[in-house]
């Protein structure tokens, strides 16, 4: 792993090493170091933190995780770790080689990722198929067109960890929460209430809540009231209906709160964005 590594008397610190370029910084993320090695058993695992994110994937052997909290896990083969910059913990070769692919990164995007809860602290389940290998590849060749397809690859491949982990922790309530969601799209006229959304996913409305905001990083209320001026904005571009039958459609009695709402979502108020950007003209 091309970092560098201080010792201090209480733990082991994984600096972030130079040479970031513009394209990186542009694109806000840089994959800074990746590959793969093999760990031999340790008595004893060093406590320590990286400058970087880290996403290892245990493809074989045995392993172990130890979180910021001293909590002790095992880990199996076509499982992985993620961490976050500052993030202490140790992890390694438990009673085998720990055998893996890791990446390492950094920027904006990586930053936003971890604020809404799609890179989190710990063990995750990767599977058996050693799907960093491709994200690997890509940023080991120096040529712009492969850096930018890492860098998308590699957004694409955390993004589908977040959801199947999710899934995984909660089939029945992703389940009900995906049709919710379905149900929310279709039915464009009716303003949903956090009780009925929550007995539709049988849960109670504290728990929906969370459980909303986990799945869209939005409050209920603001995801329906957005969902539906994109939506309206979709039929504004697409024909020459009057706006206040559009509003009407997206459930909006007040033409005028409908025209305000829009504008403080687009920036343009619903006849300036038709417009500038009515498909049949």
């Amino acid at each position: 792993m091309n970092v560098k590594i201080e010792t201090t008397d209480v733990l082991q610190v994984h600096h972030l090493h130079k040479g970031i370029q513009p394209l990186h910084r542009d694109c806000g993320l840089w994959i800074c170091s990746a590959g793969g090695c093999s760990s031999p058993p340790s008595k004893e695992l060093s406590r320590r933190y990286f400058e970087f994110y880290s996403l290892s994937h245990m493809y074989d052997g045995s392993g172990q995780f130890i979180d910021s909290g001293g909590r002790h896990f095992s880990v199996k083969p076509g499982q992985g770790i993620l961490i976050a910059p500052g993030y202490i913990h140790s992890y390694g070769a438990a009673d085998a080689p720990y055998v893996e692919d890791s990446i390492c990164f950094c920027g904006p995007v990586a930053d936003a990722l971890f604020k809404y809860g799609i890179i989190t602290n710990g063990v995750m389940h990767i599977g058996m198929v050693r799907r960093l290998l491709p994200v690997i590849s890509l940023a080991a060749d120096p040529a712009l067109d492969s850096q930018l397809s890492a860098n998308t690859a590699l957004q694409k491949l955390l993004l589908d960890l977040y959801h199947e982990n999710l899934h995984a922790a909660r089939p029945e309530k992703y389940s009900s929460f995906k049709q919710l969601l379905e149900m929310l799209k279709e039915d464009t006229q009716k303003w949903w209430t956090v009780n009925e959304m929550a007995e539709i996913c049988n849960l109670s409305t504290a728990q929906f809540r969370r459980v909303f905001r986990q799945h869209t990083g939005m409050l209920p209320k603001d995801y329906i009231d957005r969902l539906k001026l994109l939506q309206a904005a979709e039929v504004l571009t697409g024909g020459d209906a009057p706006i206040e039958q559009i509003a009407e459609q997206f459930g909006y009695q007040d033409p005028f709160h409908f025209s305000k709402r829009f504008k403080q979502i687009t920036g343009f108020s619903p006849k300036r964005y038709r417009m500038e950007f009515y498909l049949n003209r």
